[in-house]
């Protein structure tokens, strides 16, 4: 994002760190799942431990293929070209 607003178009960072975040957020998600075992012995709420890990699997996902779907946006809305696919 510093790099678009230093360059004076900040909108395609923005589009690619929307990207970032949304994946991410589900990776982390997805993470939460595997810590459950020492999340419950140092009492840490995490999603997975307050929410189950069958809820915690499906908010990651939502995530990740509202991410994969977002992933086209940049090139539909014409900021990036082919290459970018």
């Amino acid at each position: 994002m510093f790099g678009g607003v230093a360059a004076g178009n900040y909108f395609p960072t923005l589009l690619l760190a929307v990207f970032a975040f949304l994946g991410n957020m589900g990776r982390e998600i997805f993470k939460t799942i595997e810590d459950m075992l020492g999340d419950k012995k140092n009492k840490v709420r995490s999603i997975a431990i307050r929410m189950g890990a069958f809820r915690a699997k499906f908010i990651g996902s939502i995530f990740i293929l509202v991410a994969v779907i977002y992933s086209f946006f940049p090139y539909v809305l014409g900021v990036f070209d082919e290459v970018y696919l």
